[in-house]
């Protein structure tokens, strides 16, 4: 017997073996490390290639600054896409096409109908804010003028992203998550090579120059992707105003709403981040914050990615009554973020190594204590990405409301507080961690809990039927 036979054999017979739900979910993972691999060797160029383009550190934290301000605005979409990945799982599920049809029509023109009334207040409300005191810039080198452009051309890129990435929501409902992981890859790509032959200038240059390619990049690999997915995949499907009905919008509002509140309230907590810093120290510090949180935060999303197909998967096997797989699957991703901090706690001796050979030496000096932070903050981050993935998968919100909007009102003041304590911008990285950690321990016992009153409810049902 041939042992190289015998072994692929047995390989082969043990992938035949697993349910059709779990080859679906390994084919998606397998395909997003694929991509991520790659990712990750764009991701060590693209800060490297900022810092080049970027001469002074304070430039490159207003980007970073105003680029995290602007992303706020997709937020804004009353959360359809949401509602959508979460609607259209269940018609597929049941083939109902005609669902299937309105659910994406009404999503679609809906988010149009959205994209208008945010850009009218966006074209009325920017060019009366002081974008200065807003990012704390202290130099004379960029003025209030320059600001507003960028922001301006930054918006209207945001408001075609509503429109475009309404694919993502349609390729995780159809169980394509590793596409969606590549069309970020894509636009990672895009941005790179875009600084790395545009010409360096001043400051204010160059804060046009990168928002021109933000909206390029950002947008490109979606629309690319909505026309091939209806010319392919979803043929038949495209969005038609006839097939938008008041009752599909609603259906997807009533998740989507609930979704967007969860979004906003996590979004003070994680994309206020970089406009704290800058505002309650300096926009240097921003640079800072990005070198370790890129590092630590690239490890993460390594086991992140195993995540990225469960949302969906989650609704589809709860509209199944599969409360044992899901409970099973839950557990397993749990106990992973042991293997997620062990894995970010192996890179803290060699972090400062790792930074002089990716920014140069004596860019930035790494402090032991604020890697241990960022490891302990991050194995938390991805407690959360399990706790929301099944709780958004079975529309379970009840605990994630109440104390992910309690963690938004705490993280601000914690935040001002922490940074006067240590004197220093890891205050705000805290004020995150302190922030989040009570809904991540409550989240996994109430969420356990439901589950098995689903399970034994799904088993009083099975019963009474065999009677």
């Amino acid at each position: 017997m041939n042992p190289r036979k015998g072994i692929s054999g047995a390989l082969k017979s043990k992938f035949k073996s697993v349910s059709s739900a779990n080859k679906t979910i390994l084919y998606n993972i397998a395909g997003s490390f694929g991509v991520r691999g790659v990712a990750l060797v764009v991701s060590l160029f693209t800060m490297p290639v900022y810092t080049h383009f970027f001469v002074q550190q304070e430039s490159l934290g207003i980007w970073y600054t105003l680029l995290a301000v602007l992303n706020w605005v997709l937020t804004f979409d009353l959360g359809l896409g949401n509602g959508l990945r979460n609607k259209l799982p269940i018609a597929i599920a049941q083939k109902d096409k005609r669902a299937m049809k309105e659910y994406i029509s009404s999503t679609y023109f809906g988010t149009i109908g959205v994209v208008l009334i945010v850009g009218i207040v966006g074209v009325l409300i920017i060019p009366k804010l002081s974008w200065t005191s807003i990012i704390n810039v202290k130099s004379q080198s960029i003025s209030n003028d320059v600001l507003v452009e960028c922001v301006y051309i930054l918006f209207v890129g945001i408001l075609l992203q509503f429109i475009f990435k309404i694919i993502t929501s349609i390729l995780f409902a159809i169980q394509r998550s590793a596409f969606v992981n590549l069309l970020s890859l894509i636009t990672s790509i895009l941005t790179l090579l875009m600084i790395f032959f545009a010409r360096s200038g001043s400051s204010a240059d160059n804060l046009l120059t990168m928002s021109i390619i933000n909206v390029l990049a950002a947008n490109i690999p979606y629309l690319v992707a909505t026309i091939l997915v209806f010319r392919r995949s979803l043929k038949g499907y495209f969005p038609r105003v006839s097939l938008v009905t008041s009752t599909r919008v609603k259906e997807v509002l009533n998740i989507g709403i609930t979704l967007l509140i969860l979004q906003l309230v996590f979004m003070i907590i994680s994309s206020t981040n970089e406009l704290l810093i800058s505002h309650l120290t300096n926009p240097a510090d921003v640079v800072q914050y990005q070198a370790y949180n890129k590092i630590f935060n690239t490890v993460s999303s390594l086991f992140t990615l195993a995540l990225t197909p469960i949302w969906s998967a989650v609704t589809k096997a709860a509209g199944e009554k599969r409360y044992s797989w899901i409970k099973k699957l839950n557990r397993i991703l749990l106990f992973a973020s042991a293997v997620v901090f062990l894995a970010e706690i192996v890179l803290v001796p060699f972090l400062q190594g790792i930074i002089d050979l990716w920014l140069g030496k004596n860019y930035i000096t790494v402090v032991p204590m604020v890697a241990l932070l960022f490891v302990l903050f991050n194995v938390l981050s991805f407690i959360h990405n399990v706790n929301t993935s099944f709780g958004n998968g079975m529309s379970f919100f009840k605990v994630q409301i109440v104390w992910m909007i309690f963690a938004a009102i705490v993280d601000v003041p914690f935040a001002i507080m922490f940074v006067h304590f240590f004197h220093s911008w890891i205050g705000v990285v805290f004020a995150n961690f302190v922030a989040l950690l009570p809904f991540e321990v409550i989240e996994i016992v109430a969420f356990n809990s439901y589950l098995t009153k689903l399970s034994l409810s799904a088993g009083d049902l099975e019963r009474t039927r065999n009677q």
